[in-house]
């Protein structure tokens, strides 16, 4: 089913941009522990893609487009239970998320 945007207009799907700092000198092992789990992520049903970004601030930053936001919370669960133990001690505090409706695509 096709959702709504606040202006009436269809939605066309959901992009999810996730950032979380690594831990001081944790940066290449969070990267390697995204490298295995990351797989499952871009597989899991309803991603459109996942991309991982990195800045010299040792931020990463997570951009994800997902069919419907039904598909990024039935991931997200799943996430929680499967693989996130592995990330949360290499990063520092909580993750940041924002979720955008795809509006119009170019």
């Amino acid at each position: 089913m096709v959702g709504l945007s606040t202006l009436g207009e269809a939605i066309m799907s959901l992009v999810e941009v996730v950032e979380f700092f690594a831990i001081d000198d944790g940066l290449d092992e969070l990267i390697s522990v995204m490298d295995r789990i990351c797989p499952d992520t871009r597989v899991f049903s309803g991603c459109l893609f996942l991309k991982m970004c990195v800045d010299i601030e040792l931020k990463n930053s997570f951009f994800q487009e997902w069919e419907t936001k039904g598909h990024q919370e039935a991931y997200g669960d799943w996430r929680m239970a499967n693989g996130f133990d592995l990330v949360e001690p290499l990063i520092r505090g909580e993750p940041s998320v924002t979720y955008f409706d795809v509006h119009t695509i170019y």
